[in-house]
């Protein structure tokens, strides 16, 4: 019954599972009026779901509030101590801006770039990759439920 009052009434099969002995990290965020909610779906190798997490941020617009999805992802990872991951996001751009070193990085998301940039340099076995919208159901509809909440910054 959870799963159908996300939005998810049956298993998206459009993602895959990680490889073995790795996680995957699917995140999403809903921007409204300056303010972000951010999902976050762990998942083993077998596709099980055994974290997931929705975090509320002031910022300015929505290729900010997905930076911080995945910033938040691996503040996540960190503090579980998990080595292999794959943060897998919807939002090419804020993808793009990790894997590319350039001077290009929009102004509002350079500070959280950084971060994971910083973070990226002690979790060497971290992956990032673009999922497309479909493949990331289960963070969409997360982020989507919990800006409904009263989420705390």
């Amino acid at each position: 019954m959870a799963n159908s009052s996300l939005g998810c009434s049956k298993p998206n099969k459009d993602w895959k599972p990680p490889p073995s002995n790795w996680i995957s990290v699917s995140v999403d965020a809903a921007f409204v009026n300056g303010a972000a909610v951010t999902g976050l779906v762990f998942r083993n190798s077998n596709g099980s779901v055994f974290h997931a997490a929705a975090h509320k941020h002031s910022c300015l617009d929505p290729v900010s509030a997905e930076s911080l999805a995945i910033l938040d992802a691996c503040l996540v990872l960190k503090r579980l101590n998990i080595s292999k991951a794959i943060i897998e996001s919807d939002c090419i751009n804020a993808i793009a801006f990790i894997l590319v070193n350039s001077a290009n990085t929009f102004w509002t998301v350079a500070p959280m770039i950084q971060k994971i940039r910083f973070l990226r340099e002690s979790w060497k076995d971290w992956k990032f990759r673009f999922i497309p919208r479909k493949a990331n159901g289960a963070a969409h509809a997360l982020a989507h439920w919990a800006s409904c909440c009263n989420l705390e910054e």
